[in-house]
């Protein structure tokens, strides 16, 4: 007997190439089997006959320090609870304060919570309008590498926020802290997740594509591209072309990853992009409390802006569970159901009719299609049944 089936809803699992009507049988907190019309035994059953049924999402780019960082969210309410089992904390806490991060939120939350360090010791626990790099003395690079190497089972590498003033998130250390950056996750054996906004006085992002390796991330590259500091994007503002060594990076490997937020998404960027055949590798919220009620509120929400934008769902969908498991290491695991991965599982209705969404400059984009959390199921457990689906 298992110990719960969901049954009937059309399966899309891009680890296998599925997309089909299946049944999904979980023992414990693994995935058994994946098959049409397994026999009824189940000690409880969730019916998703006439809707989706996916693996849990993976998040690649949260903020969910609550508490300590001024746009700290709870992972539970605004993550779990939308389908997403597994996320990426992007970098809020630094050497001087992860501890807190691990005992506190991560050790005590039921989403799965990885994690990047923040180059700078303090994270971005800072007041309103200080960069967490504007002081040097904040940047730690050996309290940053004996942290992550004592931390390797939930540190998975090395976040830095770049930006020149009057951003003033680094200002003219930039171009050290991102060296530093960057050994810090080479020296971990980690990826450097880099937010690019370009680094005093004048390097932008063409040139910090020149230093990164295969793995490591690129966070923002659909942010609008009239922003005021020439050229810090994917693309050309005279051509809106994409830059020669955006494509370059995309082949050999760089990730590009979404990270809507509240100031990194245009659609006009994104179709630009997709125009020309660039799509980013991972979909991701940048959830943090003040996008949590604007338009980067969850990623059900953010992943049916790509529908909009006429990507298909099967491609969507791994956007959001193999390809962030993969940057992860841990496609074997997670965003798969597979049998012997871990048993997430996210049932979705697709609600079709007339939805408008906006991106970060308020434009709008008309959709036929919006994705809805109604089941999910994190390590073979109900987490959230919204629709009372589950008996």
């Amino acid at each position: 007997m298992y110990d719960l089936i969901v049954r009937g809803g059309r399966v899309i699992d891009p680890s296998q190439g599925l997309a089909d009507r299946r049944d999904v049988a979980l023992s414990g907190s693994k995935i058994v089997e994946v098959k049409e019309d397994l026999p009824s035994e189940a000690k409880k059953v969730v019916d998703a006959s006439g809707k989706f049924v996916t693996p849990g999402l993976i998040d690649l780019h949260t903020h969910i320090y609550w508490g300590v960082t001024r746009i700290g969210t709870e992972p539970d309410s605004s993550c779990l609870a939308n389908g997403v089992t597994t996320i990426l904390e992007a970098g809020s806490s630094g050497c001087m304060n992860f501890l807190g991060l691990r005992k506190h939120i991560i050790e005590r939350s039921h989403t799965r919570i990885i994690t990047l360090l923040n180059i700078s010791a303090v994270g971005l626990a800072t007041p309103e309008g200080v960069g967490e790099l504007q002081d040097p003395r904040n940047l730690d690079y050996e309290g940053t590498v004996e942290t992550a190497l004592a931390n390797r089972d939930v540190i998975r590498g090395i976040k830095i926020r770049l930006g020149s003033p009057p951003m003033s998130l680094v200002g003219e250390y930039g171009a050290l802290a991102l060296r530093l950056a960057l050994k810090a996750a080479e020296d971990v054996g980690g990826f450097l997740m880099v937010h690019p906004k370009g680094i005093y006085p004048e390097i932008q992002l063409r040139r910090i594509l020149r230093l990164l390796r295969k793995g490591d991330v690129v966070t923002h590259p659909l942010s609008p591209t009239y922003t005021g500091f020439p050229n810090i994007g994917i693309m050309d503002e005279e051509t809106d072309k994409i830059f020669p060594e955006v494509l370059s990076a995309a082949e050999r490997g760089v990730i590009f990853d979404v990270g809507h937020g509240t100031q990194n998404f245009s659609f006009d960027t994104a179709k630009d992009a997709l125009a020309q055949g660039f799509l980013p590798t991972t979909i991701s919220t940048d959830i943090t409390t003040v996008g949590l009620k604007g338009e980067a509120r969850s990623m059900p929400y953010t992943m049916s802006k790509f529908l909009a934008l006429g990507v298909p769902l099967v491609k969507v969908v791994e956007m959001s569970t193999l390809a962030p498991a993969k940057v992860l290491g841990m496609e074997k695991t997670v965003g798969t159901l597979r049998p012997g991965a871990t048993a997430d599982v996210a049932v979705f209705d697709l609600e079709e009719g007339s939805f408008v969404f906006r991106d970060v400059r308020g434009r709008s984009l008309e959709g036929q299609h919006s994705l809805r959390p109604v089941v999910v199921i994190k390590d073979g457990a109900i987490a959230f049944d919204h629709g009372g689906l589950f008996r």
